[in-house]
């Protein structure tokens, strides 16, 4: 009989002696049987929570047989989704523009600013025919002074702030944008298949023929919990 391989050789199964009963005139032949022998083991390395079986237990086909912990792996993935949420929210924010509303408290601001700006500068006009006349009056200028700088630095960056919401993000920004995302997006996919590679699942049907490892251990990606021999075939 040709031998079946799924990752192990073959399991020899003895019969008993060869004879023929007298009373039910059936026939007994020596020999062995080859049979289907699999060793299921994780695809990624873990700790071993559980294993469902024993040896001696039958099982079928897409049983789920052992899961390492992924206690660990859940919470790295809850942390990727919402990296790869707020990485769409920012996307999305740089693609939709400014708003209105933002736009028009850009401008409020702006319009405050150059009002400080004008009245900083006419204390400035004012009290420079003064400086002459003594320490205090200089003293108020130069505060005077120090006002209309700092009022003028404002405007500027508001001034900016305003000119790049009516803009818009620029295209460098968007494509950084979306490649965060598209980062976030493919470290989510990478954590949901390991934690779909934790399970182990039988793909045949049989018979647990050995028991290789207990939970609490930790194995290394493909290591062997289980040998099942499909016995019936």
């Amino acid at each position: 009989m040709k031998i079946r391989h799924l990752a192990l050789v073959a399991l020899f199964v003895p019969l008993v002696a060869c004879n023929r009963s007298p009373s039910s005139g059936e026939f007994h032949a020596s020999g062995h049987v080859e049979a289907t022998q699999v060793r299921l083991a994780s695809k990624v390395s873990g700790t071993l929570l559980e294993v469902r079986f024993q040896e001696g237990e039958t099982l079928n086909a897409g049983d789920v047989v052992a899961r390492l912990d992924t206690a660990q792996l859940q919470r790295e993935l809850e942390k990727a989704k919402a990296q790869k949420d707020a990485a769409a929210a920012e996307l999305a924010l740089l693609e939709a523009g400014a708003r209105r509303e933002e736009i028009a408290e850009a401008q409020a601001r702006l319009k405050a600013a150059q009002a400080e700006l004008a009245a900083a500068q006419a204390d400035v006009a004012r009290y420079q025919p003064l400086a002459q006349k003594g320490a205090s009056n200089r003293k108020l200028l130069e505060d005077a002074e120090t006002k209309a700088l700092t009022a003028a630095q404002q405007v500027k960056a508001l001034e900016a702030r305003l000119q790049l919401l009516r803009a818009g993000a620029r295209s460098e920004e968007k494509a950084a944008a979306r490649a965060r995302l598209a980062a976030a997006e493919a470290q989510v996919k990478v954590l949901e298949q390991v934690l779909a590679d934790s399970v182990i699942v039988s793909p045949i049907a049989g018979t647990v023929i050995e028991k290789l490892a207990e939970p609490g251990e930790f194995l290394p990606a493909g290591t062997p919990v289980l040998v099942v021999a499909d016995l019936a075939n």
